[in-house]
């Protein structure tokens, strides 16, 4: 039990001691742990930020590790039942919940965080996501984008077309990506991946490099290929009705530094862990990074395309979603 309490009373301990006797205590339930990148660079200023702009009477405790629930799949279920006031949720995690949000799954959409969490908060912004209507959201974000993770030598798209790589991925939206490129998916949690090509149960993945690398930073592959595979979302949400009961105050401040001012932050902070990751997987010549030839992309955008058309197709609005990403992303 130590293992999940000591970096909660880190965090308290760097947020606590100019806290008033009389300050408003709100819980914010964080999955992973407290030397993540979006804790460190992003949340915890968030924090402090509030903290100050209330002088003291609101006070965000950070709560990482799974402190107040570990099930990925149940982080929004937190702030339902009361456990948290605010979440800080994937929410792919959470696809029949949020059922919008597979928009910036699709391929060839997000190329990095710096342009994708602005893009996000413009669609939450604008009403366009499903699923919210009970949750104040204070913070939307589209995170690093997939890359192609190879167990074999890549040399070209059209060698993974044509050999029909089998490829693991974890999103309905990367499975479509993969087979309107003509390729196979086959359906991996992101944590597993490393096992998968490891073991050749899979020639190459979809995945985050930093998530690739926090869950098997062994793991036997051999190329990493730049390309734009579809982003996750995060959200920091909380009950619409505690919300409202706040103070004037605190409700300001919580509005103040999420939204826009939250986006910019995460994008850039996450911007330069993606290029760490990136860095890590191929530091030693372990892994070597490849750039997509002119070709290449035009055919890895030409699949992109094809099933962005097909999702849109099928999605309850579908098309009016993909339209404003990619109104939201040119306008970056």
């Amino acid at each position: 039990m130590a293992r999940f309490w000591i970096p909660a009373f880190a965090c308290l301990l760097v947020l606590l001691p100019t806290v008033p006797a009389g300050a408003q205590r709100l819980t914010v339930a964080y999955l992973g742990p407290d030397s993540d990148a979006a804790f460190r660079q992003v949340l915890l200023p968030w924090a402090r930020a509030v903290r100050a702009a209330t002088k003291g009477a609101a006070n965000p405790e950070l709560m990482p590790d799974g402190l107040l629930g570990r099930d990925p799949g149940k982080q929004a279920d937190l702030v339902d039942n009361g456990q948290a006031d605010l979440a800080w949720v994937r929410t792919d995690r959470h696809a029949k919940r949020f059922p919008d949000d597979g928009v910036f799954r699709l391929p060839g959409l997000v190329a990095s965080p710096r342009d994708g969490a602005p893009a996000a908060w413009a669609l939450q912004a604008g009403g366009l996501l499903r699923g919210y209507g009970k949750y104040k959201v204070i913070a939307y974000v589209a995170g690093a984008p997939a890359r192609l993770v190879t167990a074999k030598p890549y040399t070209t798209m059209r060698q993974v077309r044509l050999g029909r790589w089998l490829i693991g991925v974890s999103s309905a939206e990367a499975s479509l990506g993969i087979a309107s490129l003509g390729a196979r998916p086959e359906t991996v949690p992101q944590d597993r991946i490393g096992f998968a090509l490891t073991e050749q149960v899979i020639y190459a993945a979809l995945a985050e490099p930093h998530e690739v690398l926090k869950a098997d930073p062994k793991a036997r592959y051999k190329q990493v290929v730049e390309l734009t595979g579809g982003a996750p979302t995060f959200a920091l949400i909380m009950d619409r009705r505690k919300f409202a009961s706040l103070p004037k105050a605190t409700q300001d401040a919580l509005t103040r530094h999420g939204g826009p001012a939250f986006a910019r932050r995460y994008g850039a902070a996450m911007t330069a862990d993606d290029r760490a990751a990136m860095a890590a997987l191929v530091r030693g010549g372990r892994r070597k990074a490849i750039a997509l030839s002119d070709k290449d992309r035009a055919e890895w955008d030409k699949g992109s395309a094809k099933a962005q058309k097909a999702w849109a197709a099928k999605h309850p609005n579908g098309r009016a979603l993909l339209d404003a990403l990619r109104q939201a992303l040119a306008a970056r």
